[in-house]
C-alpha cells in the first residue's frame, strides 16, 4: 500500500512489529488523556496493552507507516467491528500512533487512507474512530477526510 506521500510507505506490520506498535502506543499514551482526567502512566500502559490484546482475537490489520524503512507511525483496524448503536459491522480505529517527530507531516492521513482501502476491500461500508477533545490536529485531519461526529461523550468529575 502506498499512503500517498512522498517517501512513506504504509503497508502491513511483518512479524514483530506489533512489538514496535505496542511500545510506541504506550510511549504517547499519555497524549490522549483528556485535561478532565487523571492518568497514572503505568495504568496506562496496562490499558494499552489490554487493548492489543483485545485486538488480537479479533479480525484487524496492523497498518505501518515507514519512510526510508524505518517505522514512524502505525494504525490498529478492526475489521468486522460492530457498531455499538447499529450492530452492523463496520472498521474501526482501535488506536494510531506517528513518533513525535513526524508529526504534522501527513503521516496519520496517509494510515488513515490505507485503512480506509482495506476496510473497503474487506467490505466494510463505515468507518470509525474516537478522538479526545481538545486534539485539534486530529480533528482538523478527520475533518478533511469527511469524518462527521455521530455522538459525544460526557464526562463530569465526581
Amino acid at each position: 500500500m502506498d499512503g500517498g506521500q512522498s517517501g512513506v510507505i504504509v503497508r502491513e506490520a511483518l512479524p514483530g512489529e506489533d512489538a514496535w506498535a505496542l511500545d510506541l502506543a504506550v510511549r504517547v499514551a499519555g497524549d490522549q488523556v483528556p485535561p478532565t482526567r487523571d492518568a497514572a502512566g503505568p495504568l496506562l500502559a496496562v490499558n494499552v496493552e489490554r487493548l492489543f490484546a483485545f485486538c488480537r482475537v479479533r479480525e484487524h490489520r496492523l497498518l505501518i507507516a515507514d519512510r526510508e524503512g524505518q517505522p514512524i507511525g502505525f494504525l490498529l483496524l478492526l475489521i468486522n467491528f460492530p457498531n455499538e448503536v447499529t450492530g452492523l459491522p463496520e472498521g474501526y480505529v482501535a488506536y494510531m500512533a506517528v513518533v513525535s517527530e513526524e508529526r504534522r507531516r501527513g503521516v496519520a492521513r496517509a494510515l488513515l487512507t490505507a485503512a480506509e482501502a482495506e476496510a473497503r476491500r474487506c467490505g466494510m461500508q463505515q468507518m470509525s474512530l474516537i478522538v479526545t477533545e481538545g486534539n485539534e490536529p486530529a480533528i482538523r485531519l478527520y475533518d478533511s477526510l469527511k469524518y462527521v461526529v455521530e455522538r459525544t461523550v460526557r464526562c463530569k468529575n465526581l
